[in-house]
C-alpha cells in the first residue's frame, strides 16, 4: 500500500477547500502566465490543465468522482488533425494511470499492478495480439487507433485497481449512476447530439449496478427512471443486453437466495411492463421489431446490419490471416465499394477483419476468459456485476459499435476493481 498520507485517510471538506483555492490562484496566475509567452490560447490552457491533472492526482476522490460523470460524457473536448478525439473521460483515465505508474515509480508501491495478475490474462493476451497487427500494418492511424484499444481495456483495468486501493472506487460508481440517471432524464426531449445506442448501454449499465451492488441499492429508486429513459433511446441493442446482464445477476442472486432472486425478478418486469406501457405507439413498435421484413424504420435498421455483415465476410475472405489493420476497416470498406463504413456494427466480424480470424478468437479469449476469472473470483463484492456488464457490453457490440469512446470502459473498470478487491483480501487473509 501507499505511504501517501491522502491515501490513508478521507480528505476533509477544509482541506478540500483550501486545496480548491490554491489550484484556482495557481490557474489564474498559470494561465496568464501562458498568455504572455504564446499568441495561441492554447498557452493558456495547457498550465491550467496541467495544474488541474496533477490535483487529480493526488486527489483520487475527486477523480473518482469526474471519471463516473464522465464516462457517459462522449463528447469531444479537444481534437487534432491526425483525427485523434479526445474526451474529458479520456485525460481523468490518462491521470489516474500515470498517477498509478507514479506509484509504482516513485513510491515503489506496485500494489495497483500486482493486484491485477488474476484478471491479466485475457486482456494481456489480447493486447499482445494488437501490438503484432500494428507491427504488420504500420502507420499513423494504426497507431493511434492501438493507442485506443489500449485506453478503452488497459487503462480501466489500471484505474479501477489503483481507485480501489486508494478507497475511492464507490464514488466512481455512484457518481456514473448519477450521469447515467441525468441523461435517461435529458435523452427523451433533448438527444444532445448523442447517438442512441451508446446512451442506452450507458443507461443499461447503471441499472446493472443497482441491481447488482447491494451498497448501492439506496439508489432503486432511479430504477424506473434509467428503466423508461433507456426504453426512450429505442436502443434495441442496450434493451437486449440488460435484460441478458439482469439475467446473470439474478442468477448469482439464486445461490444465496432464490427467494430474494425471484422478487427482485418480478420487480424488474413490473419497472419495464410500466415503462414500456408509457411510450409512444411508434417506440413501443420500434423496440419490438427484431425482423427484416416489412418497411419500417426498425426493419429497415435490420436489413442495413444484415448488409454491413455480408460486406465484412468480403473483406475477411480478402484477408483472412492478418486482416486489414486495426482501425483500418474504413478504408478497406472503400477499396472494395461497399462506402466507407466505419464499423461492420458487429465486432466479432470487425476484429477479424481487422486482424484475421485469429484476431476474432482473440477478442472471444478476452470476453470469456475474464468471464472465467470473475466466476473464480465471485466472492468478491463487484464480480457479479462486473461480469453482467463485460457481458452486456459485449452482446450489444454483436449488433452494434463496441470499440467507441465510453462503451467499454466501465465493464474493464469494474474488472479492475474486483482484480483489487481480490488481491486485498488475500493480503489481509496473510497477514491476519
Amino acid at each position: 500500500m501507499s505511504t501517501y498520507v491522502w491515501a490513508a485517510r478521507r480528505a476533509r471538506a477544509a482541506d478540500v477547500g483550501r486545496a480548491g483555492r490554491d489550484v484556482a490562484i495557481g490557474a489564474v496566475v498559470a494561465a496568464a502566465v501562458g498568455l504572455l509567452i504564446g499568441k495561441d490560447p492554447f498557452y493558456a490552457v495547457l498550465p491550467v490543465a496541467s495544474l488541474v491533472a496533477i490535483w487529480l492526482a493526488v486527489r483520487p476522490r475527486a477523480a473518482a468522482v469526474l471519471l463516473g460523470l464522465s464516462i457517459p460524457a462522449v463528447e469531444t473536448v479537444a481534437s487534432g488533425h491526425i483525427g485523434l478525439h479526445i474526451g474529458a473521460g479520456d485525460l481523468i483515465l490518462l491521470v489516474l494511470v500515470l498517477a498509478a505508474l507514479g506509484a509504482a515509480v516513485i513510491e515503489r508501491d506496485a500494489a495497483t499492478f500486482k493486484a491485477l495478475r488474476t484478471v491479466r490474462l485475457p486482456a494481456l493476451q489480447y493486447c499482445v495480439f494488437v501490438l503484432i497487427l500494428l507491427v504488420a500494418h504500420p502507420g499513423t492511424q494504426p497507431v493511434l487507433q492501438t493507442f485506443q484499444r489500449y485506453e478503452l481495456i488497459a487503462f480501466p483495468l489500471i484505474a479501477g485497481s489503483y481507485l480501489v486501493l486508494r478507497g475511492a472506487h464507490m464514488p466512481v460508481l455512484k457518481a456514473y449512476i448519477v450521469g447515467a440517471t441525468a441523461l435517461a432524464l435529458v435523452f427523451p426531449s433533448d438527444s444532445l447530439g448523442l447517438q442512441k445506442n451508446p446512451v442506452g448501454q450507458f443507461i443499461a449499465n447503471a441499472i446493472l449496478l443497482i441491481v447488482g451492488v447491494p451498497r448501492l441499492s439506496r439508489y432503486r429508486i432511479a430504477v424506473p427512471l434509467l428503466v423508461y429513459g433507456m426504453f426512450a433511446t429505442q436502443s434495441r441493442g442496450a434493451i437486449v443486453a440488460c435484460a441478458g446482464g439482469i439475467a446473470i445477476l439474478l442468477a448469482f442472486r439464486w445461490m444465496h437466495s432464490p427467494r430474494q432472486a425471484i422478487a427482485t425478478g418480478l420487480a424488474i418486469v413490473a419497472v419495464g411492463g410500466l415503462s414500456f406501457t408509457l411510450l409512444p405507439p411508434s417506440a413501443q413498435a420500434f423496440i419490438t421489431t427484431y425482423g427484416s421484413t416489412g418497411n419500417s424504420h426498425a426493419a429497415w435498421n435490420i436489413r442495413f446490419r444484415q448488409e454491413y455483415n455480408r460486406d465484412a465476410l468480403v473483406i475477411i475472405r480478402a484477408h483472412p490471416w492478418l486482416g486489414v489493420g486495426v482501425g483500418a476497416y474504413g478504408d478497406a470498406s472503400t477499396r472494395a465499394g461497399f462506402g466507407g463504413v466505419p464499423d461492420p456494427h458487429n465486432v466479432f466480424l470487425l476484429e477479424a477483419a481487422e486482424g484475421g480470424w485469429l484476431f476474432a478468437g482473440s477478442f472471444v479469449l478476452l470476453i470469456v476468459g475474464t468471464g472465467i476469472v470473475l466466476v473464480r473470483l465471485r466472492r468478491a463484492e463487484l464480480a457479479p456485476v462486473a461480469l453482467a456488464v463485460v457481458f452486456a457490453t459485449a452482446a450489444h457490440g454483436m449488433v452494434d459499435i463496441y470499440w467507441v469512446r465510453g462503451t467499454p470502459v466501465l465493464g474493464w473498470l469494474l474488472v479492475g476493481m474486483v482484480g483489487a478487491l481480490a488481491w486485498r483480501s488475500r493480503e489481509a487473509a496473510r497477514q491476519t
